[in-house]
């Protein structure tokens, strides 16, 4: 197993610390929603459009929760956060985890920095891509599934794995069997959703939002899909293979709802759905 360097073994150091005892994690939250929910909110809110947040909507789970998105933008779990924010959909939330790649936020001072100020240090545990630091990735990888196995708890995972930079929203990168592992070992439900109209400069998060006709020309669609029923698999015996079937499972319904929000952004941008109930506004 490589060793860590002094800054790796810093910051994971310190998400141990914010992100496995309870009361640090209370703090988290209360600081995600009291603080960074507000800056998203006036950064974003007015573009934000939640579709089907009721397929999110449910009374203190028994398990874990997986969030499945797409990945376009460096902000999209951000925008996906505002619904999960609101007390009256999630009330009931303990704690929220981001699993993350190491680059950068474990391997930089800044990261460690822009990880605490963005999300509390919610993005933890880190996954490294080094092939040396295997043993490393192996416990994160342990550590979301028992997370998974936890009420209470909001996980979103990017099974791309990698930001989708094609010109093509629609088309999702293959998927990694990684989340076809936590879902067969741990049993977390599981929600696909599909966000777009992000970009990955911080500086276009304010500068679109003044735009006079900012809803219709520069909308931000969060598209929500019913939780997976993905029970036929979790009889088969664990093997990558099956792990890889259960990720084109996730795949094909976040697929769905993309073409739920190709149609939605097309009737936006037509003028229609612009006084709709779904559009983000409440900051309780």
């Amino acid at each position: 197993m490589s060793k860590l360097t002094p800054t790796e073994r810093l910051a994971l150091s310190v998400g141990h610390i914010i992100n496995r005892p309870r009361l640090f994690k209370r703090i988290q939250i209360a600081f995600i929603r009291q603080i960074h929910w507000r800056i998203v909110h006036y950064a974003i809110g007015h573009r934000v459009y939640l579709d089907q947040v009721h397929h999110a909507t449910f009374n203190n789970p028994d398990r874990g929760v997986i969030l499945a998105a797409n990945h376009r933008s460096f902000f999209d779990l951000h925008a996906i956060m505002t619904a999960f924010m609101n007390k009256e959909i999630c009330s009931w939330l303990q704690g929220i985890y981001f699993p993350v790649r190491s680059d950068f936020f474990y391997t930089r001072l800044l990261g460690i920095v822009v990880n605490i100020l963005s999300c509390g240090g919610a993005m933890y545990p880190p996954i490294f891509r080094n092939p040396k630091k295997r043993g490393h990735t192996e416990n994160s990888i342990e550590t979301i599934i028992d997370i998974l196995k936890q009420p209470g708890v909001v996980m979103g995972i990017n099974p791309e794995g990698t930001r989708n930079k094609s010109d093509d929203p629609y088309t999702l990168l293959p998927f990694k069997p990684g989340i076809g592992r936590f879902m067969h070992t741990a049993s977390p439900m599981v929600i696909p959703i599909f966000s777009n109209g992000l970009t990955n400069r911080f500086s276009d998060l304010f500068r679109y939002s003044k735009h006079p006709n900012s809803r219709q020309n520069h909308p931000i669609i969060v598209v929500f899909g019913k939780p997976i029923d993905y029970s036929e698999y979790l009889t088969e015996t664990p093997r990558v293979t099956l792990y890889k079937k259960i990720a084109n499972h996730v795949r094909d319904e976040i697929t769905v709802c993309g073409e739920r929000e190709r149609y939605l952004r097309n009737e936006i941008t037509n003028g229609n759905l612009l006084d709709s109930s779904a559009w983000l506004n409440s900051i309780d």
